[in-house]
């Protein structure tokens, strides 16, 4: 099985593909994620070397990537960057940042299974909780997938892996709106109606595969069985 380390090493090179074809959608999150970074300290987790906001906004910025390829994509002056995995975050202090972000991220963390994919992303918020300070607040731009499908991609878990497996991909696990905030609404421990979520329109065409075969196919955005979501969760 293909490690994500080695699978985003392989493709940092052809990463920019993703970029000029999610460019719309990485517009849209700018303009809601400028007002949330300013002057803060901005943890940016997986974000392949695209920036989905103003770098000169946030007081500092750092980068965790699995990967070092995709941290030397990065060319911004100021970043600091951490090779590092989401699951645990050790590599970084308790309580030091005021906003982590996980843009179009997500879905490329997961388990072997369905079970362990579910661990995994309980592992995940449990991190980024204790990285934010008090009041700070986690923000996922993410694809989300419609309940009845989110069922039928659980169903077909196995057989997805194990087509992407001969391909030499890590697995993708997309979740639903439902699921994602109540997962956080337990781990943040906050009421379900605190987690903010927020619909971004999909305009003109995009590459659906992104990052586990970027550059490959590109369709309008209403065809994507997915719909990209803002999701917010505050410490």
């Amino acid at each position: 099985m293909t490690t994500d380390k080695e699978h985003f090493d392989r493709i940092a090179g052809k990463y920019g593909a993703v970029h000029t074809s999610w460019r719309k959608v990485y517009e849209k999150i700018e303009e809601q994620v400028n007002p949330l970074i300013r002057g803060k300290r901005v943890l940016d987790i997986g974000n392949g070397g695209v920036f989905c906001y103003d770098t000169t906004l946030p007081s500092e910025i750092t980068v965790l990537d699995i990967s070092q390829a995709m941290l030397d994509r990065i060319d911004k002056a100021g970043v600091q960057k951490v090779v590092g995995d989401a699951r645990d975050l050790k590599e970084l202090s308790d309580e030091s940042f005021d906003v982590i972000l996980f843009f179009l991220s997500l879905h490329h963390i997961n388990g072997k299974n369905i079970n362990e994919s579910y661990e995994t992303l309980n592992h995940v918020l449990e991190a980024t909780r204790q990285k934010l300070k008090k009041h700070g607040v986690l923000i996922f731009a993410e694809p989300i997938l419609p309940e009845f499908l989110f069922s039928i991609e659980k169903l077909l878990f196995p057989l997805t892996r194990g087509f992407l497996a001969i391909s030499k991909v890590p697995t993708i696990f997309f979740y639903s709106l439902s699921f994602l905030s109540v997962r956080m609404a337990q781990v943040f421990q906050i009421a379900r109606s605190e987690i903010v979520t927020q619909r971004l329109a999909i305009e003109g065409n995009i590459d659906p595969l992104g990052g586990s075969f970027p550059g490959v196919v590109s369709i309008p955005g209403w065809m994507c069985p997915t719909q990209i979501y803002l999701i917010q969760a505050r410490k």
